[in-house]
């Protein structure tokens, strides 16, 4: 593998899944004490701040690299409510901000633990806890997510665990803000 340096374009590809059911089963409880706290109307601050925190190490810059007013009209309409992962000893541990401006569809429009939970055992559990409340919402016929080679390297695998399926691939480009290991580009 290559190492693509920072201030590079790199190809990378994204994958856009879909749930067209609910899980089976209850979603499994956060484990280690940790709790969900719901905002119901964020503000830019919060989501910035997570969204900084949760995607430093995966290039997310797309909300980092707009003008403010765009990010508080995102983050300020209604049916985008933010859960927060608090742990046990009160810190932050991620977030996920659930969409249901297109209805039927509802979308896991972010996703992210914050580098402390990582490796926690937290992940199936919050994801399990995000899809059940989209699925929770009345008149929703399916679920959206999508993930791209830049996400954690088990992010896809995650997301297909719970029943997502992948409907669509595609290549995107952009400049690293960091160096990478480069099995995300093209083969030419």
């Amino acid at each position: 593998m290559s190492l693509v340096p920072a201030g590079e374009w790199c190809d990378y590809e994204v994958t856009y899944l879909k749930m067209p059911q609910p899980l089976g089963q209850p979603p499994r409880t956060l484990p280690n004490g940790a709790g969900l706290e719901l905002n119901e109307s964020p503000d830019a601050d919060l989501f910035l701040s997570l969204y900084a925190r949760v995607g430093a190490e995966y290039e997310w810059r797309d909300k980092l690299d707009v003008p403010r007013s765009e990010v508080e009209e995102y983050i300020a309409r209604p049916g985008r409510p933010l859960y927060l992962l608090r742990l046990a000893d009160g810190r932050e541990g991620g977030f996920f901000l659930l969409d249901f401006t297109e209805m039927p569809a509802a979308d896991l429009a972010y996703f992210g633990l914050l580098p402390e939970a990582v490796g926690g055992g937290y992940g199936r559990a919050f994801l399990e806890q995000a899809v059940s409340f989209l699925w929770a919402k009345r008149d929703v016929a399916e679920v959206t997510v999508n993930t791209c080679a830049l996400d954690h390297p088990r992010a896809l695998a995650l997301y297909t665990s719970v029943g997502f399926r992948p409907v669509k691939k595609v290549w995107m480009s952009r400049v690293l803000t960091r160096p990478r290991s480069a099995p995300m580009q093209k083969s030419f």
